[in-house]
């Protein structure tokens, strides 16, 4: 092939490349296609406000459970076991007795183990414990309960908290309360920012609970003037919601 072929050849091909370049710029200048926002990723981002706000309501429980602790100790564990027992018995009867329906009283834990002698080398006796939970429907029994499982042989009192038996209503109310804040917080940020406020992307929620919890044990509950005094005191439930709005 001529030097002059090659130079014609040469010249064809950078006037394609420089045709093939312009056309597309061409059609971009052309487009109307509106203009979209990109996360780092590449992924289209809806433009949106997200907030978080919280509810909260409050009401007086209307039920407690209590866990009621038996533990004795003997040199031998049928002693103990025996001594056990016979507490623990007791202390359910009463509880019974004072108008605690049976399947409110569940056996939460039994152990027997061995007692060591100072050097913790020999074994010197064994204790026997029995915690059974116990759920008190009637608040107005609390105290009077608690003095007699203590003299019918209880000598622990690991907790005792309050709760709602049904919190579906009260739940309802701090939801809405924390949406409407929600909504009011949007629709602030939306006036700020100089934009419109469209329809919900995405709701989530959390709820949690304040419980007033006492724990006691056989001592401080004998110092104290009998029935034991139990104040139940008010009980909140929150509920915590996330949002998202689309902007317009």
């Amino acid at each position: 092939m001529s030097r002059m072929g090659m130079v014609l050849i040469l010249v064809g091909t950078l006037v394609a490349a420089a045709i093939g370049a312009a056309i597309p710029i061409l059609w971009l200048g052309s487009s109307q296609a509106a203009p979209v926002v990109s996360g780092g990723n590449g992924n289209v981002v809806t433009p949106r406000i997200d907030v978080t706000a919280s509810g909260k309501v409050y009401a007086a429980p209307d039920q407690a459970t209590v866990q009621i602790g038996v533990n004795t100790q003997s040199k031998s564990v049928s002693d103990a076991l025996k001594q056990n027992s016979q507490d623990t018995a007791a202390v359910i009867e009463k509880i019974k007795g004072l108008g605690v329906d049976a399947k409110d009283i569940q056996t939460n834990n039994f152990s027997i183990s061995p007692t060591y002698d100072e050097s913790y080398t020999l074994v010197n006796g064994y204790q026997v414990n029995n915690t059974v939970v116990v759920t008190i429907r009637d608040l107005s029994q609390t105290g009077t309960l608690l003095d007699g499982v203590v003299e019918a042989g209880a000598n622990s009192i690991l907790g005792l908290s309050f709760d709602i038996a049904d919190p579906s209503e009260l739940q309802a109310a701090a939801r809405a309360q924390a949406i409407a804040n929600a909504k009011l917080k949007a629709e602030q940020m939306a006036e700020a920012a100089g934009v419109s406020l469209g329809e919900v992307l995405s709701i989530n929620e959390s709820i949690s609970y304040v419980q007033p919890a006492y724990a006691m044990d056989r001592g401080m509950m004998a110092a104290e003037a009998m029935p034991v005094p139990v104040e139940t005191g008010q009980q909140q439930i929150s509920v915590d919601v996330s949002m998202s709005y689309r902007i317009k």
